[in-house]
């Protein structure tokens, strides 16, 4: 690695860390009236965020490792999200697409609202009890168990494994030096330690994809272990302005992500 006279970082192996479900969710908060932003190119978003929010030159970017995973119980939105990652692999946009799992549940929890006093985020909850009626809607199931306490039924969607993937690739590619830096895009403060971690031997890249404030957990110093560490939260611009090509060898972008 070398170090020009301005005092960028120069002759780099960069190594990109994207957590996918916290893209999808930045991009459809910054850009909430159209979809367009979701035929996107990793390859081309990265390589302009390097080129101009780091202190890093002369780099080559690879690999980049996108951590995901396919919506199992939507299968309209899975057959679009297949073949935006069929085309990032055709395009040579990612070198690596991870998947994690979907896991889409009923479950039941104590229904509780936050204290008037509680922050912004955080707050402490108030159980709810039967006799205190809260609501009063026959879309609402509630569940009476022992000691009165209220539970509801409810959806719950998420995806397991992508903090874990993400911080595997990062720290195994770090370990065996195959690359020189990394930028990890996500604002998941459960990648904290990986990441922290990884600044001990060598520069990282934290970027938001999520347009609010940076996880603090992910947050630091440019100093901190080896250096050259830096930090930047994506805009609606990032997204819409790196779109992969309407047509993408036999891949056609979605006409609902128009």
């Amino acid at each position: 690695m070398l170090k020009a006279p301005h005092g960028r970082l120069c002759s780099m192996r960069v190594g990109v860390y994207v957590d996918g479900f916290n893209l999808f969710y930045g991009g459809r908060d910054l850009c909430p009236e159209t979809s367009m932003w979701m035929w996107l190119d990793l390859r081309g978003l990265v390589a302009e965020v390097v080129a101009e929010k780091s202190p890093w030159c002369c780099v080559e970017i690879s690999p980049i490792v996108y951590c995901t995973a396919e919506i199992s119980d939507r299968a309209d939105s899975l057959s679009r999200q297949q073949r935006h990652h069929l085309a990032l692999r055709f395009a040579e946009s990612v070198d690596h697409i991870e998947l994690g799992e979907f896991r889409s549940t009923v479950k039941r929890s104590v229904v509780a609202v936050p204290l008037s006093n509680s922050r912004k985020g955080k707050f402490t909850p108030k159980i709810l009890h039967f006799d205190q009626d809260p609501i009063a809607d026959s879309n609402w199931t509630f569940h009476v168990p022992r000691e009165g306490r209220l539970l509801v039924s409810h959806a719950k969607r998420e995806e397991k494994g992508t903090d874990v993937n993400i911080a595997a690739h990062l720290l195994i590619d770090v370990l065996t030096k195959r690359i020189d830096a990394a930028m990890v895009v996500t604002n998941d403060s459960d990648l904290a330690f990986p990441i922290t971690s990884a600044r001990s031997m060598c520069p990282v890249g934290v970027v938001n994809p999520r347009g609010n404030h940076t996880a603090g957990a992910l947050r630091g110093d440019s100093l901190d272990g080896v250096g050259g560490h830096w930090w930047y939260r994506l805009t609606a611009s990032d997204f819409l302005d790196h779109p992969l090509p309407d047509v993408v060898g036999p891949y056609t972008r979605p006409a609902e992500w128009t």
